[in-house]
Parts: C-alpha cells; sequence; structure tokens
C-alpha cells in the first residue's frame, strides 16, 4: 500500500540504509489457478497459438484447429478479476515461509531482521542495510524473474529521490512527472478544451443556483472523463490529500 512505501521509505533514512525496489515479470502468470475455484475455458486466438509449443499446436490441430478449440486456464491470467488476489496471496505465503512478518494493522507491510518491505501487486520496495536487502531479492530471483532491481527512484508513479546528510539520508518524495503526465492526456483526449483546468470555488450564488436545479438523470461515465479522474485521484492517494 502508499502508506506502507512511506513507512519504508521512511526507514531507509537511518544511516546505512539504503532504499531499492524490484517489480516481478509477469507476475500473474507465476500463479496457479485454485483448484478450489472453477475452472475457466478460455477461447483460443491466433496469437496465443502460435505461442505454443509444437506438441500443444498438433494437439490443437487434431482437435479442429485453434478456432474450435478451448482449454482449461492453469495459470492466473491478466483480465481475471481474482488473478490478483491470487498473486498477492502466494507472494504472502512465499515472504512469510522466508522469515518475514507483517506489520500490525499494515497488511502490505513486512519485516525481517533490520530489512522493511513493501508490497504493491508486483511492484516492491525495501528499506534496510543493503547487503540484506540484496539478499532478499536474490531469494526472490531464484522463484520468479525478478527484474529492475537497484535504487528506488520512482514507485507507482511518486518520484524518489535522495539528499545525504551527517546523520542518514533525507529522502523526497514527488509526483511532479505524474501530474504532468495528467496533463498531456488531458491535452490527447480534449483537444477541443484549450483552457487549463483549475479549481475555482463557487459562490454562494452559484451554490444556491445548483442547491434549486432539478436532478438529472445520471450521464453514461465516458472514459476519457473516468480516466482523468482516476489519475487525478491517484494523486490525491499518493501525495496530496488536501485535494480530495
Amino acid at each position: 500500500s502508499l502508506a506502507a512505501f512511506r513507512a519504508v521509505a521512511w526507514h531507509s533514512t537511518k544511516q546505512g540504509n539504503v532504499l531499492e525496489s524490484a517489480d516481478v515479470a509477469n507476475a500473474y502468470l507465476n500463479a496457479l489457478w485454485p483448484d478450489k475455484h472453477a475452472t475457466h475455458f478460455p477461447r483460443l486466438d491466433k496469437n496465443t497459438y502460435d505461442l505454443c509449443s509444437d506438441e500443444l499446436k498438433k494437439k490443437i490441430d487434431s482437435m479442429g484447429g485453434w478456432q474450435n478449440v478451448v482449454l482449461p486456464m492453469r495459470r492466473c491470467l491478466y483480465g481475471h478479476p481474482i488473478s490478483g488476489f491470487i498473486w498477492i496471496q502466494l507472494l504472502h505465503d512465499w515472504l512469510i515461509a522466508h522469515g518475514f512478518a507483517t506489520v500490525p494493522g499494515t497488511p502490505a507491510l513486512y519485516q525481517r531482521g533490520n530489512v522493511i518491505a513493501c508490497v504493491y501487486v508486483d511492484d516492491l520496495a525495501a528499506a534496510g542495510p543493503q547487503a540484506q536487502v540484496q539478499e532478499l531479492w536474490d531469494s526472490l530471483r531464484k522463484e520468479w524473474d525478478l527484474r529492475e532491481t537497484g535504487t528506488c527512484t520512482e514507485f507507482l508513479g511518486i518520484r524518489v529521490s535522495y539528499q545525504p546528510h551527517q546523520h542518514g539520508t533525507e529522502v523526497m518524495l514527488d509526483m511532479e512527472d505524474y501530474c504532468r503526465e495528467i496533463g498531456r492526456t488531458y491535452d490527447e483526449h480534449f483537444p477541443e478544451h484549450k483552457t487549463v483546468p483549475r479549481y475555482v470555488p463557487m459562490t454562494q450564488e452559484q451554490e444556491a443556483k445548483l442547491a434549486t436545479q432539478d436532478s438529472k438523470p445520471a450521464s453514461v461515465p465516458q472514459k476519457r472523463v473516468m480516466k482523468l479522474v482516476g489519475q487525478v485521484l491517484w494523486v490525491t492517494r499518493c501525495a496530496r490529500a488536501e485535494t480530495a
């Protein structure tokens, strides 16, 4: 969670500690589909067929070709609503089995020795002595395809920078780059609007007029609006709670 990441960033300010991040490649596909859930049989497309092994292609061809075949889903596929939950549980169980314990009150925050780590789906951040953090990455890499390990410079759209001090390190978090991306998204999806969106408090007259207006049926949400609202809410959740 974001609160967990801020805790990890704070832990990294201690002298001798580092802040590093990593992510698991194709994380959901590492989780097997649990037997307790109903088996799904996704339809194939040509791209999926082309990626199959020669042996599996022969089996598919013998059953009528990829256009007429469905296969049981053995792993958690992206797009399924519970795949993320199953992957997160798998990673949680791995961390517990390797000596980590959850921090009370923050389920996504884990601690082992002097290392504190947080998990957000397939993104991980860890702070502590460099050797202990590296040990965590090495252990994870034995289990899954771990990539982009190293000093944390960005996490979930939050830019991370550092300023060394005599007794530790100052860690600064900002979302300037992400906010600029919101501006680019606005320009892309609303090319007909050239005004710059900004907050303008309503006057008392406007509030009174709004209160007396008849309610209108809700309009169908537009995807371009939903995307922008989601991006703004992400900034609110990560760094600017006062804008909520």
